[in-house]
């Protein structure tokens, strides 16, 4: 998953969520970048023609605090 790089942020959070037939699953924070120049995310274990989801969201580190964006959402199969 790929996104648009800020200049303006401190890093960004990466969360997947794998879609099960007739399961309820929920999404999981799979990385933290903590450099605004990576402007990607890729999962090498990926299962072909299973659905994934994956959730972005900016922060900016303020004295000490983080501040978050909302998500972004995209759902795909893999390949």
């Amino acid at each position: 998953v790929r996104w648009a790089r800020n200049k303006n942020v401190t890093g960004y959070q990466v969360f997947m969520k794998v879609h099960v037939k007739g399961f309820k699953t929920s999404f999981n924070r799979v990385k933290t970048i903590k450099k605004n120049k990576i402007t990607g995310y890729r999962c090498k274990m990926l299962v072909r023609g299973m659905k994934y989801s994956y959730r972005v969201r900016a922060f900016k580190t303020v004295k000490g605090k983080k501040i978050v964006s909302p998500f972004v959402t995209v759902t795909a199969k893999a390949k």
